[in-house]
């Protein structure tokens, strides 16, 4: 298993980025090496990188206001410290979109049961020697 970086982009630097790739993926890269060395996100220019996280180190990520922040991160913690209020929206919001997205999985799992329930065999008809 390896690691995943997440990286949020702000759509509204999006004309900046397009007028020149080449330091839109420097800029990028540069943000990745930073979060790597620090272990700490980094945000510059509408682009913010999330610290690398083993493959097998959970975390969910909500996407509030105009943020995207780990519940499980140092970032998290400090909201936590300095603005609990704050805090506990973002934690109502993680509960909202897992309460939807288990009523999602229900209602699958329940189609599912549908459309495999085995067919009643028909009984065969004797054959005629």
């Amino acid at each position: 298993m390896g690691f995943l970086t997440t990286v949020t982009l702000h759509n509204d630097y999006q004309h900046e980025h397009r007028a020149d790739l080449g330091a839109f993926a420097a800029l990028l890269f540069r943000l990745l090496d930073e979060t790597s060395m620090h272990n700490l996100d980094a945000a510059l220019a509408g682009i913010k990188v999330h610290p690398s996280r083993h493959a097998d180190d959970h975390t969910v990520y909500v996407h509030h206001g105009n943020t995207t922040i780990s519940l499980v991160s140092r970032d998290f913690d400090e909201m936590v410290r300095c603005a609990p209020n704050a805090a506990e929206d973002y934690v109502r919001v993680a509960e909202r979109i897992i309460r939807q997205a288990r009523a999602e999985l229900e209602k699958a799992k329940n189609q599912a049961t549908v459309r495999l329930k085995p067919r009643k065999a028909k009984p065969r008809k004797a054959r005629k020697p």
